[in-house]
């Protein structure tokens, strides 16, 4: 049931729109893949959470619900979700964000840590208030369970 490379689901644009192409990340609390959309040839990012142990249960339903309120956190520092399918067909529920190639701030501290270097106090800052601002839209709707510099994405 969960899915694999290949797998074509469902996206914006509709029915078998997108189609996973390789694992990006996994954590605790997930797999997430990059996916084509073959209709715009533009990329994006599925998480795919870990809920199949859930099936018709009350964490279910409270999953469901998150999945839906994600889609309402709109600011410049949150990755965007952009689809939710919150039922269980072919796979497991899953949500369709924005991809961003930048990496991770954990990429950024051991690429610096290794070099011998360290993050200069400017950019720190600017990265710690859009990790603020992020969070505090983030919370305004939900509550983020898994920050951690792994989880910090970065762009340009």
């Amino acid at each position: 049931m969960f899915p694999l490379p290949g797998t074509v689901i469902h996206g914006m644009r509709g029915p078998n729109s997108l189609q996973l192409e390789h694992v990006i990340g996994n954590g605790a609390f997930g797999v997430v893949f990059l996916a084509h959309d073959m209709q715009s040839d533009e990329h994006y990012a599925v998480k795919f959470p870990q809920v199949t142990s859930l099936s018709d249960s009350p964490e279910l339903d409270a999953f469901k619900n998150e999945l839906r309120a994600a889609t309402m956190v709109k600011h410049d520092n949150v990755v965007r979700v952009l689809h939710v399918e919150p039922e269980f067909t072919h796979v497991p529920p899953y949500l369709v964000m924005e991809y961003i190639e930048g990496g991770t701030l954990r990429d950024v501290i051991e690429s610096r840590k290794s070099a011998g270097g360290h993050i200069e106090p400017e950019l720190l800052l600017s990265i710690s208030r859009q990790i603020v601002d992020g969070i505090s839209a983030i919370n305004a709707s939900m509550l983020h369970r898994d920050l951690k510099p792994d989880n910090i994405l970065l762009s340009e």
